[in-house]
């Protein structure tokens, strides 16, 4: 069950010490959804409630009153004062992340906060906005105090050395090698079949065919072992350097001794969903070997595989797609040629992941829970495509026809892209993401499981038995009706009400299903 509503020692909300800021994700630096629109009537007027809106509103109801945003306003700085580029670069993120803690600094010392006194924040952070919040927290001194780090779908990143420019130069000597092989056996066949040049004799022939066709097939199994090889020792040549300056294999962040010590011993709240479109596609591109393996090779008769095995497989595994994963994280993932060349990125399985431990990283799978969620059309997600801005233009007599049709085309498109909405941007749209950041700041600990399960049973409920369970909750100083009809045994309870059993019965049936 869930803990007490404030941390022991903390300053009261409303303060001016407790902050709450939201580090928005790639390509969203000029949406409006982080920001609060409240603060801005002309957004206020145009996209309703924003974000940040509705997130001070949950908190609120929880007793985190006038947090979001608020003392930023009040110091006289604005939410745009901790923004980032927002560009899909490795370099873009660490820029971010160092001009967001001197930020940090610059509302802690506007607000009058100092060591004995930090300032509390709470940072809420999507996709790679999340890279740049841990990455910030290397930057920041004692006067700044992390209270809360939560990440809605961030791509955490880690990464191994692996000398792949090393691996491609043997390559190209390996793939040389055996071009000149396959074409001297190619000639030399041609001169014992049919005695074009006269050089050798038959037995001779044998001989130099079998060391040709040996030479082909131990050259590319060398040129694997080469590689392994390789790898391992570029490996021990930089592990007393990145001892030397504290790295681990982690891309973004603290190590994770520094990062509790930061957090002062809480976990940092991973949100992701299985189904999220970023997330699978950057999986997808880090693993083209096993998906090749899974869906193509898999499928082939065992005599192409054997003969794969044999002649293809070093090429196919070790060189081809290890470059393909190069060129896929540089594009991807904005990591610059030359790392690219001397390492190897991923993103992290958290579960048993030594980079983002479990010790320091505590994540929320949100997928059944947004599916159970009412879905309701999102009012402030921009759209896939930039809409149309209406521009004053000479359209000749002639022309009339075709400016209609282009006007109508971008009315179409314009409508499409404002209903395609990506589970990516539903972090922040759906209300079940609000209820769990708001556990998260107002709870000491939270069963996230039986939070699943009571949101699911929230939303079966429907509209007339979740007030009564909300209004038996908040008379009862406790989880209430609600929490109590989620846990087995509930018919037992003295204060369980049989009006509402088949209801309950019917509503938690189908949120197991």
């Amino acid at each position: 069950m869930m803990a007490g509503v404030r941390d022991g020692g903390e300053a009261p909300a409303g303060s001016g010490r407790v902050v709450t800021l939201i580090v928005h994700g790639t390509f969203a630096r000029e949406e409006w959804w982080w920001r609060p629109g409240v603060a801005d009537a002309e957004i206020s007027a145009g996209v309703g409630p924003t974000f940040a809106d509705k997130l001070e509103d949950v908190l609120a109801r929880e007793g985190l009153r006038g947090t979001v945003w608020t003392p930023v306003l009040k110091a006289g700085m604005t939410p745009s004062d901790f923004t980032w580029s927002g560009e899909n670069l490795d370099r873009a993120r660490v820029e971010g992340a160092r001009a967001l803690a001197r930020r940090f600094e610059e509302l802690a010392e506007r607000v009058g906060c100092s060591e004995a006194r930090p300032l509390e924040l709470n940072i809420i952070a999507h996709s790679h906005g999340g890279n740049i919040a841990l990455e910030a927290l290397k930057h920041i001194s004692a006067r700044v105090r992390i209270r809360r780090l939560i990440l809605l779908g961030t791509p955490l990143i880690e990464y191994r050395r692996s000398l792949r420019l090393l691996r491609a130069v043997l390559a190209l000597f390996v793939i040389t090698a055996m071009i000149i092989a396959f074409g001297a056996w190619v000639l030399l066949a041609a001169d014992w079949l049919f005695g074009t040049f006269g050089v050798f004799e038959r037995g001779d022939m044998r001989v130099f065919l079998t060391l040709v066709i040996m030479f082909f097939l131990v050259s590319s199994w060398m040129f694997v072992l080469f590689a392994a090889l390789a790898d391992r020792v570029w490996r021990a040549v930089c592990a007393p350097i990145d001892r030397l300056y504290g790295r681990k294999s982690q891309v973004y962040g603290p190590t994770p001794a520094r990062l509790l010590e930061t957090m002062r011993g809480r976990q940092v709240l991973l949100i992701t969903s299985h189904h999220d479109e970023a997330d699978l596609l950057l999986r997808l591109g880090s693993r083209p070997r096993k998906l090749f393996h899974q869906l193509v090779r898999k499928r082939w008769p065992w005599a192409v595989q054997l003969l794969e095995l044999v002649f293809l497989r070093p090429f196919i595994d070790w060189l081809a797609f290890h470059m393909l994963e190069a060129v896929l994280e540089h594009y991807a993932l904005g990591f610059s040629w030359v790392r690219c060349w001397l390492s190897d990125f991923r993103l992290t399985e958290l579960d048993r992941s030594k980079a983002y431990p479990a010790r320091a990283f505590r994540r929320v799978d949100v997928t059944s829970l947004l599916r159970a969620a009412e879905v309701r059309p999102p009012s402030i997600i921009a759209p896939l495509f930039e809409e149309p801005r209406p521009r004053a233009r000479r359209v000749a007599a002639g022309d009339r026809h075709a400016a209609t049709l282009i006007d109508n085309l971008q009315q179409v498109s314009s409508s499409l892209s404002a209903q395609i909405k990506l589970l990516h941007s539903r972090y922040y749209e759906s209300e079940v993401i609000q209820r769990i950041i708001a556990q998260e700041l107002t709870k000491e600990e939270v069963d996230w499981e039986h939070f699943a399960r009571s949101f699911k049973l929230r939303v079966s409920l429907g509209a007339a038995e979740l007030d009564r369970a909300e209004e038996g909750s908040r008379s009862e100083d406790g989880a209430g009706l609600l929490m109590r009809f989620a846990e087995p045994g509930a018919e037992a309870d003295a204060s369980y009400d049989p009006a509402l059993a088949p209801a309950v019965r019917s509503a938690e049936r189908r949120a197991l299903e």
